[in-house]
């Protein structure tokens, strides 16, 4: 019933409403059938633009009868006057396609090509403009299959849309176009939101317009998102321009924005300019933590294995959660491990909160065993957060038969201490669960 309201009240914004249409909307989802079928064909009859909706959701009725009622009243509405009131209801007809209780392929096909006629196309071209984003993701796909207005036209229009999708779509047409009409529509799209249509730009530049691409590409060097920045990098090094000095005079200048440093920083990472290592330092200790994370991600693309490890464990313990999880996932990799004494070390000096998730994280890299260990012992360092520990513990007897790995001698007399001393801060569940466990082990 709330499906049918909305979509009546959408279609009733833009046509006039009939005196006993609302009785005989509100009858169509009637209990019973006889009645549901006997409003349906009033409907049609009546001829009213504003009863669409509600004949397309009676078209997958479960009843044969109302269904069959409700196209025989669809049809009867293919007028050139509800032509736009179809346009309006396209996404309603669409999710038929979805609906198996009756094939509507007809229905569909039927509505479409009365659409795509020369008298009522119009509304179809206006529709791609529409500010509802599913209205005019299929206008536009109309407007495309049946060739309704010309590529440019498409474009210049689906460009100017909120939606990304439709966007995108029209961003595939791109390459079709030539002249004039493509430096206007590229000069567009190369500004869009979007990073897949400002690279399909972007492609299409160093492809027939090659002059213009590689001062597009100057720009792009600096772009917000890495996949353009390296895509930049790649061709401007193919024209042999100097691209590490052109990164590095951004260091040389203040006020530089955090974007444009973290571009530059990724940039002579991914070119492995060995002029960028003795700033790495200065630039992991930046205010800003975008800068901070950048510079992790240089570290591990040009410093040794020991200086990564040692800049990725600080990063842990980064006052921001950002820098502490990249440095987790850089860690993982690198296929850094730790063993339970370098991880409790590390969550002993840790200052963060977050730390302390990031390393329960990294304890799942451990022997079973030992993660146990670093678990229990985890218990009474950190009270504040005796939950999460608990439900780390819950995990662990839920899945420890998935490893067949077997405990050392010096594990099952680590672990029989550790679990005797904080046995106390499990619940009692937890308690005869592990019991059970360890006992099996000859550890209690």
């Amino acid at each position: 019933m709330e499906e049918i309201t909305n979509s009546i009240q959408k279609i009733m914004q833009h046509f006039s409403n009939q005196e006993g249409l609302e009785e005989l909307l509100l009858m169509s989802s009637h209990h019973d059938g006889f009645k549901r079928e006997n409003a349906v064909l009033r409907l049609g009859m009546l001829g009213n633009p504003n009863a669409i909706p509600a004949l397309l959701i009676r078209a997958n009725d479960w009843v044969p009868q109302v269904r069959n009622a409700a196209l025989i009243a669809l049809e009867k509405l293919l007028t050139r006057n509800n032509a736009e009131a179809f346009v309006y209801s396209l996404p309603n007809l669409y999710r038929l396609k979805n609906c198996y209780r009756n094939n509507n392929n007809d229905l569909t096909n039927k509505v479409i090509d009365f659409l795509i006629q020369p008298e009522n196309n119009q509304f179809l071209k206006q529709a791609i403009s529409n500010e509802n984003p599913f209205i005019a993701r299929i206008a536009l796909k109309l407007c495309i299959e049946n060739e309704l207005l010309s590529k440019y036209e498409i474009v210049t229009k689906a460009l100017a849309h909120q939606d990304v999708l439709v966007r995108d779509i029209s961003a595939n047409l791109l390459r079709e176009l030539k002249g004039n009409e493509l430096e206007l529509s590229l000069k567009k799209s190369i500004k869009d939101p979007f990073m897949p249509i400002r690279r399909e730009a972007f492609q299409i530049y160093l492809r027939l317009l090659p002059r213009q691409g590689i001062e597009i590409a100057k720009t792009f060097l600096f772009d917000r998102h890495p996949a353009l920045r390296e895509l930049a990098v790649k061709n401007l090094l193919q024209q042999n321009f100097d691209v590490e000095n052109v990164l590095l005079n951004v260091f040389e200048k203040e006020n530089q924005s955090a974007l444009k440093i973290c571009s530059a920083i990724f940039g002579l990472s991914e070119i492995k300019a060995k002029a960028l290592i003795p700033m790495l330092p200065n630039l992991a200790n930046n205010p800003l933590p975008s800068i901070r994370k950048a510079s992790l991600q240089a570290f591990a693309k040009l410093s040794t294995e020991q200086e990564v490890t040692l800049y990725l464990i600080a990063g842990i313990n980064d006052e921001s959660p950002a820098v502490a999880k990249e440095s987790a996932r850089l860690l993982n990799k690198n296929k850094i491990r730790f063993t339970l004494d370098e991880l409790t070390r590390i969550i002993d000096s840790a200052s963060q909160r977050h730390t302390l998730t990031i390393c329960l994280g990294l304890s799942k890299n451990m022997n079973k065993w030992d993660r146990l260990i670093y678990l229990l012992t985890g218990l009474t360092k950190n009270e504040f957060d005796l939950d999460v520990f608990e439900s780390e513990i819950v995990l662990w007897n839920n899945h420890f038969n998935m490893s067949w790995s077997q405990p050392t001698i010096a594990q099952k007399e680590q672990l029989a201490l550790v679990y005797q001393k904080n046995r106390e801060f499990l619940s009692a569940r937890l308690k005869r669960s592990l019991d059970f466990t360890l006992e099996n082990f000859r550890m209690l």
